[in-house]
């Protein structure tokens, strides 16, 4: 790791960029310090701490719900909306995030940005259709499927932050699912899946199906999707979904896992998360 000379601790996120800037690539930002304690990138010798800059906390921005990027996943696990909305999937997914003591210290922000194979958050608010706001010299909105693109510490630039994560709020009835898959509770994953169905009476108006942890970035299975949207889904229309979603992907490979048993698990578990998002 290399040597850290300085040390800021900005009131307000303009003054943050502008350190950032000041400082033309060799700060970095520090949120709940979780990734730099495994990596530090090179050429830095400035850490820029977040944590007075007021990016805490669940804002209503009118047709979204923003979740501001300094938020832990402990904060977000106890609040409200987390429980209520979108059939409390925010909760259920943010209470699979490690163990405890990392909850209280992994940001929300630093989780959708770091893309850790251990990043659980990113799969969810992609299905959910998220987006992420940008502050430079100036603000950007960037849908997460732009985002993750490609990886998102490729395509920020070195005096920009994420300052929350903006999700549209569910019209209508929305049901959903989340599974993580690994060797043990704390283990990181080997899949996550998640499953959200937005609902006109018993048929499906819109199907969102994505993938964690099984590449390194999350992604969407459109070819899932379609098997589900726009119908009354039938069993083996979920049975279609999953073996679609499978034959779309190409896994990565690890030491843990083979392609093919990674292949596997999206088929069996993407058709139980369906199953469990359509029930």
């Amino acid at each position: 790791m290399g040597r850290i000379q300085h040390y800021e601790r900005p009131k307000t996120v303009e003054e943050a960029v502008w350190i950032l800037a000041e400082r033309k690539g060799k700060a970095c930002v520090l949120a709940g310090g979780t990734s730099l304690a495994l990596r530090q990138p090179p050429g830095v010798d400035t850490l820029v701490d977040l944590s007075r800059t007021g990016l805490v906390g669940m804002v209503d921005r009118g047709d979204s719900l923003a979740i501001k990027a300094c938020t832990t996943v402990a904060d977000l696990v106890s609040m409200p909306q987390a429980h209520q909305l979108f059939g409390g999937l925010l909760a259920r997914a943010s209470m699979a995030v490690a163990s405890t003591p990392l909850r209280n210290q992994i940001t929300v922000g630093g989780n959708l940005v770091q893309v850790m194979p251990w990043s659980d958050l990113p799969g969810v608010m992609l299905a959910l259709n998220g987006q992420v706001a940008i502050q430079g010299q100036g603000q950007r909105i960037v849908p997460l499927r732009e985002f993750y693109a490609t990886h998102p510490r490729n395509s920020l630039s070195s005096d920009e932050i994420v300052t929350e994560v903006r999700i549209p709020k569910p019209i209508g009835r929305v049901q959903s699912s989340f599974v993580k898959v690994g060797k043990t509770a704390f283990d990181y994953a080997a899949l996550t899946v998640t499953a959200v169905a937005w609902l006109s009476g018993n048929q499906v108006r819109e199907c969102a199906l994505s993938l964690g942890a099984i590449r390194p970035l999350p992604l969407r299975v459109p070819q899932a999707e379609e098997e589900i949207a726009g119908r009354i889904p039938t069993r083996d229309d979920v049975i279609r979904a999953a073996a679609r979603a499978a034959g779309a992907v190409e896994p990565s490979q690890d030491y843990r896992y083979s392609k093919d048993y990674r292949r596997q698990l999206i088929k069996v578990w993407v058709k139980r998360c369906l199953h469990e998002a359509l029930a």
